[in-house]
């Protein structure tokens, strides 16, 4: 897993990305100042799914909600470094699928960043530790490692804020024992509410990572109307 990551990371620009700073950057869950964040871009496995329309997320849904973000946490996978946003969402409406309305799921994304020690730390042998230490973060001072942050940006990652709203297409990690869902399709499952009623259409070209200035107009589509295909989509099924 961990040739995997590096040779993911080679491959990806380093860059940097306007947020708060560092001291309080975990408490705020805002994203770190520019000097206090190196970024790289991955792929996710989830874009294995490839949807070219409504009809083609329902079908690899296991649920899909209308849910706002009540809280987040980004942490490293233990032997790998990568990077997850675990989200807790609370559910305002469900267009498809038994989960209720009013309650909250956790969805698993990869991306995020945390503190370079713990993406270090995360790494099983000291053998790798110190290869990444030395390889990625040599210029880095001990007590650097410790305020300044590492960011794993997948293809259409979009940073989550507290309060965020989305139409979530989600399906259920199998893999784990206890109840998680991720993003169908990674970030083609997901329709952010840019204003109240108004929905992002996916697209890896506006988020906050690679469009921060907002220079793209966003494909939009209204709450109701996407409402509308999915349920006509998933009587269908």
């Amino acid at each position: 897993m961990s040739n995997n990551k590096l040779l993911c990371v080679i491959c990806a620009s380093m860059i940097l990305f306007a947020g708060c700073t560092s001291q309080n950057a975990q408490n705020s869950k805002k994203t770190p100042a520019p000097e206090d964040i190196f970024m790289s871009g991955t792929g996710s496995g989830e874009l294995i799914e490839v949807f070219n329309s409504v009809e083609d997320r329902v079908r690899s849904s296991d649920a899909i909600i209308y849910a706002e973000v009540a809280d987040f946490e980004m942490v490293p996978e233990k032997g790998s470094g990568f990077v997850h946003t675990i989200e807790t969402l609370h559910i305002i409406e469900t267009l498809y699928g038994d989960l209720e309305p009013d309650s909250e799921i956790t969805v698993d994304e990869l991306g995020g960043y945390v503190l370079i020690k713990d993406f270090l730390d995360a790494f099983e042998t000291e053998m790798e530790r110190s290869g990444f230490r030395e390889g990625w973060f040599g210029k880095l001072s001990d007590e650097e490692l410790g305020t300044k942050y590492f960011a794993e940006v997948p293809e259409g990652y979009y940073y989550p804020e507290i309060g965020d709203k989305a139409v979530y297409f989600v399906k259920k990690r199998l893999s784990s024992t206890e109840d998680i869902y991720y993003v169908a399709g990674a970030w083609q499952g997901e329709y952010r509410e840019m204003n109240e009623g108004l929905l992002v259409w996916p697209n890896v070209n506006n988020n906050s990572l690679t469009d921060p200035e907002k220079k793209f107009a966003p494909r939009t589509i209204q709450y109701d109307e996407l409402k509308e295909q999915i349920l006509e989509a998933a009587g269908k099924q």
